[in-house]
């Protein structure tokens, strides 16, 4: 059988998400970056997910779409090759926010979704997100831990926190901060480092908590993980 892996960009080394980027490899998937440049809004993303679903061979069996911005190149592809099967990882805020858009854009997504054999959530939260009236079929699929970091040593006498990730309500990040007040009630010598960006950061760095920390978008998180304990 023969697969594509349509991922969303490449970073530090990485095509798509690392642990996206593994279980493409373990299928022998041919690499496909969706990432087009084109900025006009309101049409950019058709005509991106057009020219990205050009890109798909012929003779592929299965395309496996990284996440939200691949929904539509996916359904493209899937409406010329309706006995082929197509797969989307679901881990997206697109997620999220599937429920609060307006009626007429919601439409065009659940059109498109519809168009899926298979969702894989990687949790129970997102296979939760996933609306019941889709056909496809779901299976969670847990990610793994990345090898790749276990050289890094945390400090456990350090009583710090690392929260890393977007900025915004689908993370949970408002609810980070309100456990952290409990934790600082036993540990007020304690930090939280809050790393990234997104919606919520402006919002939640105004609040002004003593100890909380926001250093923004960081490309080396070592230095943060090696002195923190969780």
């Amino acid at each position: 059988m023969k697969s594509v892996f349509l991922y969303n960009s490449e970073h530090r080394g990485y095509k798509g998400h690392p642990v996206h980027e593994e279980w493409a490899k373990s299928i022998n998937a041919v690499f496909i970056n969706d990432r087009d440049k084109l900025q006009i809004p309101r049409i950019s993303r058709p005509i991106k997910s057009f020219f990205t679903a050009k890109k798909i061979p012929n003779d592929v069996d299965l395309v496996l779409c990284e996440g939200a911005s691949q929904i539509f190149s996916g359904a493209i592809w899937k409406v010329k090759n309706k006995n082929k099967k197509l797969a989307l990882i679901v881990s997206d805020p697109k997620w999220f926010y599937l429920k609060t858009m307006n009626q007429r854009l919601k439409n065009i997504y659940m059109n498109a979704l519809s168009k899926y054999d298979l969702f894989i959530p990687t949790s129970p939260l997102m296979n939760s997100l996933i609306p019941k009236e889709l056909p496809g079929k779901r299976s969670i699929v847990f990610p793994f831990a990345d090898p790749r970091f276990f050289k890094y040593k945390a400090d456990l006498n350090a009583k710090c926190i690392v929260f890393t990730g977007r900025i915004g309500l689908e993370k949970g990040t408002d609810l980070l901060l309100e456990a952290y007040l409990k934790i600082m009630q036993d540990f007020p010598e304690s930090k939280l480092y809050v790393l990234g960006f997104g919606k919520l950061k402006d919002k939640l760095e105004n609040k002004k908590i003593k100890n909380v920390i926001f250093p923004g978008w960081i490309d080396n998180l070592e230095k943060y993980l090696e002195k923190s304990s969780i």
